[in-house]
């Protein structure tokens, strides 16, 4: 099996290159949860746009949209559990990107997470110790994320039209995580 491209980067490259597709990855989970959003308000693009709350506020609020929408019950289980792991996969990128990794040693690729929230004057203390792998995952969790909810926005559409057979299964497919992700973001989703 080929190693990962960031591994062909500097050692001293790696860590910013990742953290650089967290936050790439994040933007396509923000876009797509706007979108899936103004979906289940039945609204287009300026709805989209005028979803700026926090995602995390987003998605608790889409959870309640999705058990009131036209999807069936079935539908809206495999909908929650998108927006479910859509939403742990912004927890473990607030970590990424909100707490300070310090590099530990560059051979064994150990990243130190150290927590920012802590009270005046204590010593800030090692919370996890992660690799560059981990980070790598968490962008690829951010990614298969983004895809499951850009299925629901979708999911919604074809529902909403009353389409039925071929075209809303594979929605369903894609929202149920049933695809290979390359590292190129593209996806494999037969049906």
């Amino acid at each position: 099996m080929a190693k990962p491209h960031w591994q062909n980067l500097p050692s001293d490259a790696q860590l910013p290159y990742l953290m650089g597709l967290i936050a790439r990855s994040a933007v396509r989970l923000d876009a797509s949860t706007r979108n899936a959003f103004a979906a289940l308000l039945d609204g287009g693009p300026e709805v989209a746009e005028q979803a700026t709350m926090q995602v995390s506020d987003r998605i608790k609020k889409m959870n309640r949209l999705v058990s009131q929408s036209v999807l069936t019950g079935e539908e809206q289980v495999v909908g929650s559990a998108a927006l479910a792991a859509a939403s742990e996969a912004y927890k473990l990128r607030n970590r990424y990107l909100h707490d300070d990794l310090l590099r530990e040693d560059l051979e064994q690729e150990f990243v130190f997470m150290v927590r920012l929230d802590r009270k005046r004057g204590e010593v800030r203390e090692v919370q996890q110790r992660r690799t560059l792998t981990d980070l790598d995952q968490c962008d690829k969790q951010l990614n298969r994320a983004a895809w499951r909810v850009y299925a629901l926005a979708k999911l919604i559409e074809v529902a909403r039209a009353g389409t039925e057979g071929h075209e809303r299964r594979r929605w369903v497919h894609l929202l149920a995580d049933h695809f290979d992700i390359h590292s190129d973001n593209n996806i494999s989703w037969g049906l």
